[in-house]
């Protein structure tokens, strides 16, 4: 322990292995193995050393957190869960066994079971600014961003001096629109963490959408600068250099763009691709990149009933544009003119309503109009099922804001 204590984890694993086999039976030896491989991120050997530790002590709540920390390093998502559950069947209110529990239901999408692991956490150690924050994110992947962004205020007077929570709240305020007051707390972030190639990215988001060029394109080259790869900081780039006429260096982001997604699989935004390669197979193995990085969905639990006879065709119109958007002018017309006889129209809204007329009018058109803007994923999906839609449209594809994953989770049988 000695040696490890020195900082020389390399050295003291020789010792730890002689010393388990002096003492086989002796858990804490295991355990000191285990966690020297543990931060020495060598994890497969960790795992086979905590499981023996738990062998001799099944109560070893560290040794249980360190294994599950271990198994979804190696991407075993689900087994870390699994030790962490049987775990809280030991110490039901150990925050730690909470907070990596919600983290990893999380990264696989449960985002409802997440919270409920968050929430728990946050009651055992309401001080700790991590757990406002994962809960923020908890709320903030269910689309819940005001609640959300209640957590990051409160992680960030907790920790004033870290760059995640105002880097998540801009996230969410970005969400709501509410562009500048974004910008502000991507100042705060970056502040904090200087060297953040994100904290940039997201800056240089936020001031692209309030149409301020320059300084858009000034944080996107410091995202470059730090991460020469980021993918959303070169796709950008092009499109803002392209926006203020400025062509110097656009053809060596654009070589550099077409090289990553031929020869790195980097997820590269597919208009990006468009913009800069009229080679089809390019754009579709470009197309077919980014979307791996969305994740799977989880699949719609239960089998759609088939349509009553006789009963009217019920269409539903799934958009974030149902606003002053050029989608929903082109469209406008179109519920209107349709049989009513014959079709029942439904529209499902998750973007703002901006008050228009023009949003007005599509109120009027649609036979139900559901605001489902601050509803999550399972909801709206659920929502599309109760209303009995027979074929859903989506109106807005592969552009800004757009929720495809709830047209990947078939809500409808069409």
């Amino acid at each position: 322990m000695a040696v490890a204590a020195s900082g020389h984890l390399e050295d003291a694993i020789p010792h730890y292995r002689k010393a388990a086999a002096l003492a086989p039976d002796d858990p804490d030896t295991h355990c000191n193995l285990a966690n020297a491989f543990h931060l020495l991120q060598r994890h497969e050997e960790a795992v086979e050393a905590y499981r023996t530790t738990l062998s001799l002590a099944p109560g070893n709540i560290m040794a249980v957190t360190n294994l599950g920390i271990s198994l979804c390093a190696l991407d075993r998502l689900e087994d870390g869960i699994s030790v962490w559950r049987k775990g809280l069947g030991i110490a039901p209110r150990d925050p730690d066994l909470h907070r990596n529990l919600g983290i990893a239901l999380q990264k696989l999408g449960r985002h409802e079971e997440a919270l409920s692991s968050c929430r728990t956490a946050l009651s055992t150690t309401p001080d700790a600014a991590d757990a406002h924050l994962n809960l923020g994110n908890a709320l903030q992947n269910l689309n819940r961003h005001e609640e959300a962004i209640n957590c990051f205020e409160k992680a960030l007077s907790l920790a004033p001096n870290d760059g995640v929570a105002p880097n998540n709240l801009g996230n969410s305020l970005v969400s709501l629109n509410q562009w500048q007051q974004a910008v502000a707390y991507y100042r705060q972030a970056i502040a904090a963490a200087p060297e953040n190639a994100d904290y940039h990215n997201n800056l240089g988001s936020a001031l692209h959408r309030l149409h301020r060029q320059e300084e858009a394109l000034e944080s996107y080259e410091k995202a470059l600068a730090r991460h020469p790869r980021h993918p959303n900081s070169l796709s950008q780039a092009v499109f803002v250099k392209r926006e203020m006429c400025d062509w110097s260096g656009i053809e060596k982001i654009e070589n550099t763009i077409i090289g990553l997604i031929r020869k790195t699989h980097t997820p590269i935004m597919p208009f990006s691709c468009v913009v800069v390669a009229d080679d089809p197979a390019l754009q579709l193995s470009c197309a077919v990149q980014y979307q791996k990085t969305k994740g799977k969905p989880p699949p719609s639990p239960e089998a759609l009933p088939a349509r009553a006879k006789g009963r009217r065709l019920r269409i539903g119109y799934l958009a974030n544009t149902f606003r002053l958007h050029p989608i929903s002018f082109l469209i406008a017309q179109l519920p209107e003119l349709h049989d009513r006889s014959k079709f029942k129209i439904c529209a499902f809204s998750y973007g703002r309503d901006d008050e228009s007329t023009l949003r007005r009018r599509l109120e009027a058109a649609f036979d139900e109009f559901h605001d489902v803007h601050r509803e999550s994923d399972d909801d709206i999906v659920q929502r599309i099922k109760a209303a009995g839609i027979d074929i859903l449209l989506d109106l807005d594809g592969h552009t800004e804001g757009s929720r495809l994953d709830l047209m990947a989770r078939r809500p409808a049988p069409i």
